[in-house]
């Protein structure tokens, strides 16, 4: 290690340390912890007070591959299949106008309104089409944990309930697909390449390859589970698999491999979300793997989440983001929109109550862990417009992560199923 990496470290640590009291005060202040990390990592990174350079958030790159892949190993662990079959009819409904209206909305804004967003005002079409797809994506994902919190705080309990915690949890899955698929098109289109029948299936084959490492690295964490270990042992297996799935995906990406027409690469947030899903709902002879995992995850997602927000709020650009923040605005309201219209034909599909129309939408305002790392994501994948887009994105997450939980509060207590809250007097 060179005497730079010791003084990035050193930095970091004193930060982090920073930001795990400014989280507390936030929560203090009723406002989600990652909103005091994000805003320490503003204020001590290059944009600000310089206690980490340019050159040393680059450098912390590497720990924001480890955040990513465990955010989406978390991701497909929230998805309990068992608890979603007596209700996946209406959680199918729903999620499908929440995410079709959603994405048309937000992705057709940004075509519209690309001439005021830096980056892209002089853009060619198929960057558009691909900034596009991209945002229409991310602004479809939820945050199942602060979905879970309220629910906890609210006491919770009903059919509506249960409804939305569904749709929550199912769409952190399809997000990831859908951004994996989207990610794919988009290189495709800013290399050039045209999109053929040939190119549609080299991206079936990336999701199936995702898929396969997925399994195999749950089937891997499984065995790890069942030895006995020391707890610390196999954490740190844990993160050094999955974060090992993101390497070999960058260093295929960047070897260019192929076999014929198809090219030797996969998604790895996708491998490592399919490992969550697999973890969650793989239950053998051998044993139940749920209760390691739960245990990992309760123990690592806090430093692994303070780490991750701190260094994505030092890596923002203080003067973009102000220049983009009345966009965000507005995308903010944009989505509001797509949420309100997309619930209503979702819940009309799926026989919901018709009282619900007016207050569904409500629940599924938040964003939060695996938003802003796709958001990350787009800024590495494409350098000359995708910090600007990734910005845009990460200020509308910011609102939606502050606002969103009194929406939810706001449809649980209208729905009549809050137990610790005085319930409305209307019922569905």
């Amino acid at each position: 290690m060179t005497v730079i990496h010791m003084k990035t470290f050193a930095s970091l640590g004193l930060i982090l340390g920073a930001s795990m009291s400014n989280g507390q005060l936030a929560r203090t202040l009723k406002l989600p912890a990652i909103s005091g990390f994000l805003l320490t990592g503003l204020l001590a990174g290059p944009a600000l007070l310089g206690i980490l350079s340019l050159e040393q958030v680059k450098a912390l790159q590497p720990l924001d591959h480890i955040a990513l892949s465990f955010i989406a190993l978390v991701a497909g662990s929230e998805l309990k299949l068992e608890a979603l079959r007596s209700r996946l009819s209406s959680v199918l409904g729903v999620m499908f106008g929440l995410t079709t209206a959603t994405f048309l909305l937000t992705a057709g804004a940004i075509m519209a309104l690309s001439p005021w967003l830096p980056a892209l005002a002089d853009a060619n079409q198929s960057n558009l089409i691909a900034a596009s797809l991209l945002l229409g994506v991310i602004m479809v994902a939820r945050s199942p944990s602060a979905a879970i919190a309220m629910i906890d705080e609210l006491k919770a309990e009903g059919r509506f309930t249960q409804m939305i915690l569904g749709v929550t949890v199912l769409m952190d899955v399809v997000v990831i697909t859908l951004f994996a698929a989207a990610i794919a098109v988009a290189k495709s289109l800013v290399g050039g390449d045209a999109l053929s029948w040939g190119f549609l299936g080299g991206v079936g084959s990336e999701l199936l390859v995702s898929g396969v490492i997925g399994l195999l690295a749950a089937r891997c964490l499984a065995w790890v589970f069942r030895r006995s270990l020391p707890q610390w042992v196999s954490a740190l297996t844990l993160l050094s698999l999955t974060s090992g799935v993101f390497y070999i995906a960058e260093q295929l990406h960047h070897a260019a491999l192929s076999i014929g027409p198809l090219h030797l690469s996969y998604e790895p947030l996708l491998a490592c979300l399919v490992a969550g899903v697999c973890l969650r709902n793989m239950s053998t002879e051998a044993g139940d793997h749920t209760a390691p995992l739960e245990a990992h995850i309760d123990h690592l997602a806090p430093w692994i989440y303070l780490c991750f927000f701190t260094i994505t709020g030092a890596s923002l650009e203080l003067e973009l983001l102000l220049l983009v923040w009345p966009l965000a605005i507005l995308f903010f309201f944009i989505r509001l929109l797509g949420l309100g219209i997309g619930a209503t034909i979702g819940g009309i599909i799926a026989k919901e109550p018709s009282a619900q129309h007016r207050y569904r939408w409500m629940g599924f305002v938040t964003q939060a862990g695996v938003g802003l790392g796709l958001a990350k994501r787009v800024a590495v994948e494409f350098p000359s417009w995708g910090v600007s887009l990734s910005t845009l994105i990460i200020a509308v997450i910011v609102m939606n992560e502050l606002l969103g939980p009194l929406f939810f509060k706001r449809a649980i207590i209208s729905s009549g199923e809050a137990r610790g809250e005085t319930k409305s007097t209307e019922h569905p």
